[in-house]
């Protein structure tokens, strides 16, 4: 055939929340091509996420759930370990929280201004985020330092 281009694929692709339904869509047509599909976390996965819990055809799943999930803490690979095989699921820290050099500068001079007890790191889901800051306030503390990771829909708004 002339006039056909070809393209190599991808060896691996990374996906955010692999649940949402133009996701679903590329991991099935990337992994029916042999790509390997990770999924970043990249918000709270709280124990009945219906974005986790696979349907009742465990067999049909498998063609669009990923190969791997990469997570950010052991908490959230013991929620996903009562529905996925711990194979699958890789713990890697927090891929963004250490990205920006001004951040990383400002939270250094707060650090060595004052001595926290507890320096707490708060992963906020953008459905809850006035819950999440009422309870910070009233919670709060001279010797303890929250630290808010935001969802990325609270950057975008």
């Amino acid at each position: 055939m002339t006039g056909v281009q070809t393209c190599a694929l991808p060896i691996s692709i990374f996906i955010l929340a692999n649940y949402a339904p133009q996701n679903i869509v590329l991991s099935y047509i990337f992994k029916k091509k042999g790509t390997l599909v990770f999924e970043v976390q990249h918000s709270h996965i709280y124990p009945d996420h219906l974005g986790y819990i696979p349907p009742l055809e465990q067999e049909k799943y498998e063609q669009i759930q990923p190969d791997y999930f990469l997570l950010q803490g052991e908490y959230y690979k013991n929620i996903l370990n009562r529905y996925y095989n711990d194979s699958k699921i890789l713990v890697t820290g927090k891929h963004t929280f250490k990205c920006s050099k001004n951040i990383d500068a400002k939270l250094d001079i707060l650090l060595k201004a004052k001595p926290y007890f507890k320096k707490i790191v708060v992963i906020n889901q953008f459905t809850v985020s006035e819950l999440v800051y009422k309870f910070l306030e009233e919670k709060s503390t001279t010797n303890l330092l929250f630290i808010i990771k935001l969802h990325p829909q609270n950057i975008m708004h």
